[in-house]
């Protein structure tokens, strides 16, 4: 494919040093870098990885044949290359990859060879990244057997405008002038005019799909399918270039799509390729969106202070406006992805949306939480609600921070009519009944299988099962019956602050009693337990994860119940090296390795392969909910013994995130393993199902508004010295300094609100 030529213009090439920002670290791009990730990144336009779906899903230590170390960060993005390489997404992930690249040639004494470039040096960040290549020698007489003869340097990015730019600097390194011709590959775009492009690209059907009239399956959305791509500078593509020795030329090329209901990407990419330095006002708009929305935060850990800065990024690039490229589509507003990889995962989820929205709460900005808020009210959507979910106990969390007027009126009921649906009877004690692991997330975690028959622990009593003649397994499961309690409270609260006693007393009492025979009925032996709905006999034999999930935002408030947490630090039930597991080792059906493995219908050594297996492995998801459960009762009267327990597990649940161990790359990934945090499924990155940093401000920190909104407490379990400015608590922005052995509150003037020694909790009021 050859591009038509603007005007020749030298271009700048490097990316200078960015003002600083507020925050501790300066310049929040740079401090991001790494040389792994490969991905380009903008706000409805990017390139993911493929996720990988084959054999090597769930073995993180058996070698592919092309790499030693499957667990090496590089292997989760791939080497670099020139362009838009990887799966091309807009809106969503579609089924493109490679969208642009580059093929060069040299003609010598009549003779042209293909170069066959390789990655030299590469850098990456959120903003832009800039990669070096070099041709393989080409056996040419008269070269050189060691190295090609160019150099190519190329700085890239996604704009703020959603338009692709590449700025190559070539070099022709050696002694005489050469020939060479360079060319733009794009199969899938057809050329028109000067610059004009058109494609077809529908996006994956699995995350997000449509009805189509006369088709029985779901189909995936169309992206508008025209565009602009366009080069300016030394050189044209496509013609042979003399080059002489020792001299660098520069080119720049854009791309864009046509916005829905415009034909702007001409101009986008006019106005791209004719500034200054478009990387460097990448950078600068990264770096304001951090000053604008990030309470900056100063500590002396390094490990937290990056992960710190990394999770907002995964905040930042999970909000995504996919209407601006698809016309008619289902979402109202800007949305919050799951991740931005997959054809499931690259879309609005319900599963993660609760902690989605803990997450984004810390955001100074209002408007993307409040977004998916009301998307979820709306049901927008037919996966805004499914799975088993917290979503209005996430929602009152929310609101606390940020008591907004609009998202009381608009959630009360909604959040009632959601709370209620699993409520088995109004106004009595009894709790939801689960069948199938499957709508929980857990997917076959053991309390479900105790109780088969004709033999127990028979796994495929569940989905995969059911299609093949067995009954489902059902269970009182405490995930289900936990998060019923919890939406039900979170409701009744919203319904307290429009002045309906009615249905906040009615929510309230249903809670109580709810949460009454979880303590009655599922506690035996220091630890709660699932029941099989016939017998009521507890899975004692299977204690899971759900077993701690009562104590969600402190639910349970009796100490004599704190002692479950016991078996949480006991390594021979749920504390592992990169904590905790999903199963405790004492169940009969644990296993680390990512599979079903007995001990019916499956063993050791003739798994049942699932990559979803809920059996022993540590998922992000649960470790989330694990923060929260165990933050409550340590800052609970009589919980306080947990504090030190928690910022270990807090410690080694943010050492998981660093991949191979390398400090320098950062990455929110689905589920590992716990004994050493192999990664079961690589290239599902930037994993947006769970919440690190509301647990990080919570407990850590320990800022939190009560459930009366009146005060503000600050009560940090860490007793290194921290500075948080800028937080959103309950309509006004604090800041909070430990330091020195004291504690400060600061409004955002400066003023000190309250003061104290460290080991005391302070209070301000919230109003």
């Amino acid at each position: 494919m050859k591009t038509s030529i603007l005007p020749l213009l030298v271009l700048a090439s490097h990316v200078s040093a960015a003002p600083l920002s507020k925050h501790v670290v300066g310049n929040v791009n740079r401090y991001l870098a790494n040389s792994a990730r490969t991905d380009l990144i903008g706000p409805e336009m990017w390139t993911c990885p493929k996720e990988v779906s084959d054999e090597r899903v769930s073995k993180p230590d058996q070698k592919d044949g092309t790499v030693v170390g499957p667990q090496l960060p590089g292997e989760n993005w791939g080497p670099p290359g020139f362009g838009l390489q990887g799966v091309f997404c807009a809106g969503h992930q579609t089924g493109l990859q490679d969208l642009i690249g580059l093929a060069a040639s040299e003609t010598r004494d009549g003779k042209t060879v293909t170069l066959e470039f390789v990655p030299t040096r590469h850098q990456w960040t959120p903003a832009w990244e800039v990669s070096s290549y070099r041709p393989l020698p080409t056996g040419a007489a008269g070269t050189s057997p060691l190295a090609g003869n160019l150099s190519i340097k190329e700085t890239k990015c996604i704009t703020p405008e959603n338009v692709f730019v590449a700025e190559l600097e070539i070099l022709n390194d050696q002694r005489e002038a050469g020939t060479f011709d360079f060319e733009l590959v794009a199969p899938d775009l057809k050329m028109s005019g000067e610059g004009a492009v058109t494609f077809t690209a529908i996006t994956n059907a699995g995350g997000i799909a449509r009805e189509v009239p006369g088709q029985k399956e779901r189909q995936g959305w169309p992206v508008h399918g025209s565009g602009w791509l366009a080069a300016k500078g030394d050189l044209t593509f496509g013609e042979g270039v003399q080059l002489p020795p020792q001299r660098t030329v520069k080119l720049r090329y854009a791309f864009a799509i046509d916005e829905v209901g415009t034909t702007n990407a001409r101009a986008r990419v006019e106005a791209v390729l004719a500034e200054a330095n478009p990387f460097q006002r990448s950078e600068t708009a990264f770096n304001a969106w951090y000053a604008a929305n990030v309470p900056a935060f100063q500590c002396g850990d390094p490990d937290l202070l990056k992960l710190y800065y990394y999770r907002w990024l995964v905040v930042k690039r999970s909000v995504h406006d996919p209407k601006k490229f698809i016309a008619g589509h289902p979402y109202k507003r800007p949305a919050i992805y799951e991740s931005p990889v997959g054809d499931w995962f690259c879309a609005v989820i319900g599963l993660p949306i609760p902690v989605q929205i803990e997450e984004i709460r810390w955001c100074r900005d209002i408007t993307p939480g409040k977004n998916q808020i009301l998307n979820w009210v709306d049901n927008v959507h037919y996966q805004y609600r499914d799975y088993l979910q917290f979503t209005p106990a996430a929602m009152w969390n929310f609101y606390k921070l940020h008591p907004d007027p609009e998202i009381r009126a608009a959630v009360a009921q909604p959040a009632t009519d959601y709370a209620w649906k699993d409520v088995p009877v109004h106004g009595q004690p009894q709790l939801p009944v689960q069948e199938g692991s499957w709508p929980t997330g857990a997917e076959y975690q053991p309390n479900f299988y105790q109780f088969t028959k004709p033999e127990p622990w028979d796994w495929r009593h569940d989905v995969e099962g059911h299609k093949q003649g067995f009954p489902y397994a059902k269970s009182i499961r405490l995930d289900k019956a936990s998060f019923t309690i919890a939406n039900l409270y979170g409701a009744a609260h919203f319904m307290e602050e429009l002045g309906n006693v009615k249905s906040f007393t009615d929510s309230r009492n249903q809670a109580d009693r709810m949460l009454r025979t979880i303590e009655d009925r599922h506690w035996k032996d220091g630890f709660f337990y699932a029941a099989d709905p016939e017998t009521y006999a507890l899975a004692d034999q299977a204690a899971c994860y759900d077993g701690f999930l009562p104590f969600l935002f402190g639910m349970i408030r009796d100490p004599q119940y704190f002692r479950a947490f016991d078996r949480f630090f006991d390594p021979a039930w749920f504390w592992t090296e990169y904590p905790i597991t999903t199963v405790a080792r004492t169940n009969p059906m644990y296993w680390s390795g990512n599979a079903i493995a007995g001990p019916t219908a499956s063993s050791v050594s003739q798994p049942h392969g699932y990559p979803c297996s809920w059996n022993g492995p540590m998922w992000n998801y649960n470790n989330s909910a694990m923060c929260e459960a165990l933050g409550s009762v340590a800052s609970s009267p009589g919980g306080e013994r947990y504090r030190d327990g928690w910022l270990e597990f807090h410690r080694r649940w943010s050492d998981s995130h660093f991949i191979y161990g390398d400090r320098s790359v950062p990455c929110a990934m689905e589920h590992l393993r716990p004994t050493d945090a192999a990664n079961f499924r690589r290239r599902v990155v930037d994993y947006f199902h769970s919440a690190w940093l509301d647990s990080t401000f919570s407990y850590w920190a320990g800022i939190r508004v009560t459930d009366d909104r009146k005060a503000v407490v600050f009560d940090p379990f860490t007793k290194e010295d921290f500075r948080l400015e800028n937080v959103p608590a309950g309509g006004r922005e604090l800041t909070f300094v430990q330091e020195d052995g004291r504690k400060r509150v600061l409004d955002a003037s400066g003023k000190v609100l309250a003061e104290g020694p460290a080991g005391k909790a302070l209070e301000v009021s919230a109003k």
